[in-house]
This record gives structure tokens, sequence and C-alpha cells, in this order.
């Protein structure tokens, strides 16, 4: 996550210059543990989807179209 982000750099070049093998399993635990946090809240994002009867459907396709092109 984010908030890991700046501790996790830090923690990481302290251990390139004082090498310890523990100390880096640890890491990779914490660095991993981090990644999944990520990928479980991305994946409970809702799906926005729109009822095709309501007026806003067809702006909402054509947002989603121009969005994509600029993501892109």
């Amino acid at each position: 996550m984010i908030a890991d982000r700046h501790r996790l750099r830090r923690q990481l070049l302290e251990l390139r210059k004082n090498p310890d093998e523990a100390k880096l399993a640890q890491w990779v635990a914490r660095m991993q543990a981090s990644s999944d946090q990520v990928l479980a809240r991305k994946a409970s994002l809702p799906v926005i989807r729109y009822d095709d009867s309501l007026p806003i459907a067809a702006s909402a396709t054509k947002s989603r179209k121009r969005w994509k092109s600029i993501r892109c």
C-alpha cells in the first residue's frame, strides 16, 4: 500500500547496506502482505452498472470509452 511504501523502501535501503537474511525474510513477508492488501482492495471495488433504460446509460458508455482512450 502507499502508506507502507516509504517504510519499506527505507528498510530495503538499510538491508542493502547491512545484509541480514532473517531481516530480509521479514521484509519480504511485509512486502507481500502489503501487496496482498492492495490486491484485496482492488478486488473489492464494486462494478458500476447502469440500467439501460435510464438516459444516463448512453452517456456513461461514451464517458467510459473516452476515459479508456485517455488512460491508455
